[in-house]
């Protein structure tokens, strides 16, 4: 966010991004010291952030202490010397998640550290069969929250293959499912412009 990463007066004002289509699968760490531990898949600062119809596969993160919080995206406000930049409307919709360690602690699917207004959490799929944890859509202020699923029972077409061995194609939705076509948010019943996806669909039928 800032170009000299710290509270800054010339921080610059990032907005109008838009995440999405990307398989995220965790290996292992660079330089052989063992997995790094993911508390937040995006951290951003700014607004009018897109994150849709992206599929994380987390198998193998470092699990850490019990005390963390895991979440899908953790937007945080704007440095306060930059005054006027962008902290609204940052949208989180259509993601998969998958995470199969066996772990006690919390999994936030959208969180933000007090910055803006307008934010939705929406139609967003998380897969946990082996946690115990609490499962939450939002934390913090400024969210719209509807339609996300968690469960511990397979949503998909067959079992998930092993760390670094899945591929897109290993997440498409079980007929039956808890999450399937159409069966979330209408995006297409309001004007929402890009948080549609191509063609107006929720998800689509191929996964």
């Amino acid at each position: 966010q800032t170009n000299t990463c710290g509270d800054a007066p010339d921080a610059q004002n990032v907005q109008h991004v838009i995440f999405e289509r990307n398989f995220f699968q965790f290996t292992a760490h660079p330089g052989g010291d063992g997995p790094s531990q993911m508390a937040r898949a995006f951290w951003l600062e700014g607004g009018d952030f897109t994150i849709r119809d992206n599929i994380f596969d987390l198998q193998g993160i470092k699990l850490g202490d019990g005390y963390n919080n895991d979440r899908l995206v953790q937007q945080s406000p704007n440095v306060p010397r930059s005054p006027n930049l962008n902290d609204d409307d940052v949208h989180v919709l259509n993601n998969v998640v998958y995470f199969d360690e066996t772990i006690n602690r919390p999994f936030r699917i959208c969180s933000s550290m007090g910055g803006g207004t307008g934010h939705r959490c929406q139609n967003n799929l998380i897969h946990l069969p082996n946690h115990s944890g609490g499962h939450y859509d939002t934390e913090g202020s400024g969210w719209l929250a509807s339609n996300n699923v968690f469960t511990a029972a397979n949503p998909f077409v067959g079992p998930v293959p092993d760390q670094g061995a899945s591929s897109p194609t290993d997440f498409r939705l079980a007929p039956g499912a808890s999450a399937v076509l159409d069966a979330g948010y209408d995006f297409g019943a309001e004007d929402t412009g890009v948080q549609v996806d191509f063609g107006a669909a929720c998800r689509p039928a191929d996964g």
